[in-house]
């Protein structure tokens, strides 16, 4: 679940660069860590977020429901599980959550596609695109159905943990600080997450670094001068 990043249109590099990315984030102050996992939340992307979006100090979200901007509806029970995750966000951020009808009226879309690779020119399951490098119209996350043979009820598990991974970037947090898929107990953030004993959701690690992660860029929001 690799996530497009940038102030601007640059791409956020894959892979190892992905790592290289969050150690030079590191290096210059700029990643807060949780004391209880392996997650980090990146200053940086609470910037981007605050400056782009946040002057009315509302996060308004498009959840693409009839395949508007997406190329595949996203289903009623997935539609439950967003709104259940949002909901466990909306007491950790000094600004608002609003839900819009159209992507006309919204800062950030959710989308769902038939295939990552085939629409989106995208190599994996799920993806934060800030920038809108995909021309949906609204920077947006994006994910396909996770397709596990011969265990569906794994399968949109793995899926749910995707959308949740994805909402992560949204709200600020990163990867950790090893390599993707390597062991991250307590956290959603790192690959593994169908190890989670919290289901497929931000863990209460995860929360509690998303409130940490914006109590310290609050008490800083100019951060970059």
């Amino acid at each position: 679940m690799h996530q497009l990043y940038g102030h601007s249109a640059q791409t956020r590099p894959k892979g190892d660069a992905d790592l290289d990315y969050l150690k030079e984030q590191d290096s210059q102050g700029l990643l807060v860590k949780s004391p209880d996992s392996k997650a980090t939340f990146d200053l940086s992307l609470a910037d981007d977020l605050d400056y782009y979006y946040l002057d009315d100090n509302i996060l308004k979200i498009f959840i693409d429901k009839k395949a508007t901007i997406g190329t595949k509806k996203i289903n009623k029970k997935e539609l439950k599980h967003i709104n259940k995750q949002l909901k466990s966000l909306e007491d950790l951020v000094e600004f608002d959550i609003k839900v819009v009808k159209t992507p006309a009226k919204a800062d950030i879309g959710m989308a769902k596609f038939n295939n990552m690779l085939d629409d989106l020119g995208e190599d994996s399951v799920g993806a934060w695109d800030p920038a809108d490098n995909f021309d949906l119209g609204l920077p947006s996350i994006c994910w396909e159905n996770t397709i596990i043979k011969n265990d569906k009820k794994l399968a949109k598990f793995d899926t749910k943990s995707t959308i949740s991974h994805e909402i992560g970037h949204i709200f600020g947090l990163e990867h950790p600080l090893t390599d993707f898929f390597d062991d991250h107990p307590n956290t959603i953030m790192g690959g593994d997450e169908l190890i989670e004993q919290d289901g497929p959701f931000l863990t209460k690690q995860d929360l509690n670094l998303i409130a940490q992660g914006w109590d310290v860029y609050e008490s800083n929001p100019n951060i970059y001068g």
